[in-house]
C-alpha cells in the first residue's frame, strides 16, 4: 500500500501508525526531514496528480491519498486504512454537490471541467469532504498515463482547481 500525504505545517508523527511506503509531500516552507519537496499550490489535488505522474509504473496494490491532517474529515482514518480491504474507499463524510459548487464553493465549473475530462455525470457530483481516498491501483491505471499528463494539464488551467478536483475525485478514481 502506497500512502500518499499532503502536507503543510501540520504535524505529520500520525504517520507513524500506518504500514505501507509513505510519500509525505511536504509543501512548506520549512520541510521535514525524509519528506519530498514540492511547490505549494493547488492544496491536495495537485499533490495526488504529481505522485500519480510520478509514480504510475510503481504504485502498490493500492494507494491511500491524504491531507497532512486527514482526522478533521475523518477521525478514524488509521484504523480504516489497517483494516482496508479492497475497493475504492472515501475517508471523509459524503457531500452531494448540484453542479455549482453549493452548498461549500458556489460558482465552480464541476459539469465543464468533468466534461473536458470526458467523465460521464449527470450534472450533480457526490464526494468526500476532505478529497480522501484509498484507491485500488487498477483504477489509477485503467487510464494510460497520457491521460493522468492531460489531467493535470486540465488541473493546472482549472480555476478553483482543488475544489473543483475535490467533486470529480470520485469519477477519476472509479
Amino acid at each position: 500500500m502506497d500512502i500518499v500525504v499532503s502536507r503543510f505545517n501540520e504535524n505529520t508523527s500520525w504517520t507513524d501508525d500506518l504500514t505501507g511506503n509513505l510519500f509525505l509531500y511536504d509543501k512548506s516552507e520549512s520541510k521535514i526531514t525524509g519528506s519530498i519537496p514540492l511547490e505549494n499550490k493547488n492544496r491536495e489535488s495537485d499533490t495526488y496528480l504529481e505522485h500519480v505522474l510520478r509514480n504510475y509504473k510503481n504504485i502498490n496494490n493500492s494507494c491511500v491519498f491524504l491531507q497532512g491532517n486527514p482526522f478533521d474529515h475523518r477521525p478514524s482514518t488509521i484504523d480504516d486504512i489497517n483494516l482496508y480491504k479492497d475497493g475504492l474507499v472515501w475517508l471523509g463524510g459524503s457531500c452531494t454537490d448540484d453542479g455549482s459548487g453549493a452548498p461549500h464553493h458556489r460558482g465552480l465549473e464541476i459539469g465543464g471541467t468533468a466534461d473536458l475530462i470526458g467523465l460521464d455525470h449527470n450534472g450533480s457530483f457526490e464526494f468526500a469532504i476532505g478529497a480522501q481516498y484509498i484507491v485500488p491501483s487498477e483504477n489509477i491505471r485503467k487510464n494510460p498515463l497520457s491521460w493522468w499528463e492531460k489531467l493535470k494539464e486540465i488541473h493546472d488551467s482549472t480555476p478553483q482547481a482543488p475544489w473543483v478536483f475535490e467533486r470529480l475525485w470520485p469519477l477519476i478514481f472509479s
